[in-house]
């Protein structure tokens, strides 16, 4: 089941962030567009997209649902294009 399955998008850490606080951003995964947040600690060297986001009808839905969804799979390599607060999460070609 996909809600099962975690996923882990480590960012690099030049991104604006703020340790031990989520950051607010608005995330596409193909054409669905999310609330999501990415976060930081001190302990980590990389900044990642949180689990957790939120539907355009601002209903919980996890990361792992989402990219599964859209045709993702674990271990796939993607690009991250980030314009101002907006990520974009698009296959590697």
């Amino acid at each position: 089941m996909a809600g099962d399955d975690t996923f882990s998008l480590p960012l690099a850490s030049s991104l604006p962030h703020s340790d031990n606080q989520r950051i607010s951003i608005t995330l596409e995964i193909g054409e669905t567009i999310y609330n999501a947040g990415i976060r930081s600690t001190p302990a980590n060297v990389y900044v990642w997209i949180c689990p957790d986001l939120k539907n355009e009808f601002g209903r919980r839905v996890s990361l792992a649902s989402a990219l599964i969804n859209n045709g993702f799979q674990k271990n796939q390599l993607v690009n991250l294009d980030i314009e101002g607060n907006l990520a974009k999460i698009r296959t590697t070609n």
